[in-house]
């Protein structure tokens, strides 16, 4: 009597296919959710948008390349932009990308509808930004995220990432996880540092700060270890001259 064995690599391919159509199901839910609270952002400015915004006045420059990922209805983009910067914004969330094309509209802005976890835009940027986003990417598509950023950089690109502190999320997750989204995972700061710093990228930045509660989100600004080395060169040579 003859057995028939199941093609393993056939079923790992569809493992993968299922898990990744589950991430895409989980973000098409949490955009419904997240597309009814941003709209309303267009109307009345958020107090995070407010501080974000005066972190951002720091590092922006006209004519600066920037890359928005996870840029929801393009408020952030939008702000960048009408400082002189050029923004390619993507967003995984085709009706987020229209509702930013018809509200968050600039001249200096392209919005693409991309998955952040797999984007190969052919190009580096002067400024990438990670705002309220990369908390919505499942643990286990994170190095693919890491290595985009890789893929996008280069020795003068300085990277800001504004996200909930990783402690106040498992709290959120442990006490009151109907609080959370759908993907709303706990990067912790000593997590974000370390991998960072292997895609070869120092913290130059951080801010702990709270609206409604203390300690509640992290803001980092990252630039290349090259970056940081020539700083510090050129900061030596007026002690040895």
């Amino acid at each position: 009597m003859n057995s028939i064995t199941p093609n393993h690599g056939q079923k790992v391919k569809e493992n993968i296919k299922v898990k990744e159509d589950d991430f895409i199901a989980q973000k098409r839910l949490r955009i419904m959710i997240i597309f009814r609270i941003f709209k309303n952002d267009h109307k009345r400015e958020n107090p995070r948008h407010i501080h974000i915004k005066k972190t951002l006045e720091r590092l922006l420059r006209t004519n600066m390349e920037i890359l928005d990922i996870g840029c929801g209805t393009g408020i952030s983009s939008y702000y960048m932009a009408s400082k002189g910067a050029k923004v390619t914004a993507v967003d995984l969330s085709k009706k987020l990308i229209e509702f930013a094309r018809k509200n968050s509209s600039h001249d200096n802005i392209t919005y693409l509808v991309e998955d952040a976890t797999n984007l190969n835009l052919m190009k580096t940027f002067d400024l990438i930004t990670i705002i309220d986003s990369m908390e919505h990417i499942p643990k286990d598509r994170i190095e693919s995220f890491f290595q985009v950023l890789k893929k996008h950089s280069s020795a003068d690109t300085m990277i800001y990432l504004n996200i909930p502190d990783g402690r106040y999320q498992e709290f959120m997750k442990n006490n009151y996880p109907q609080r959370l989204q759908i993907v709303d995972e706990d990067y912790q700061p000593n997590f974000l540092l370390q991998n960072f710093k292997r895609i070869g990228f120092e913290v130059v930045f951080i801010n702990i700060y709270g609206l409604d509660l203390h300690y509640q989100y992290n803001e980092f600004i990252f630039i290349s270890k090259q970056k940081l080395e020539n700083s510090y060169k050129g900061e030596m040579l007026k002690f040895t001259k």
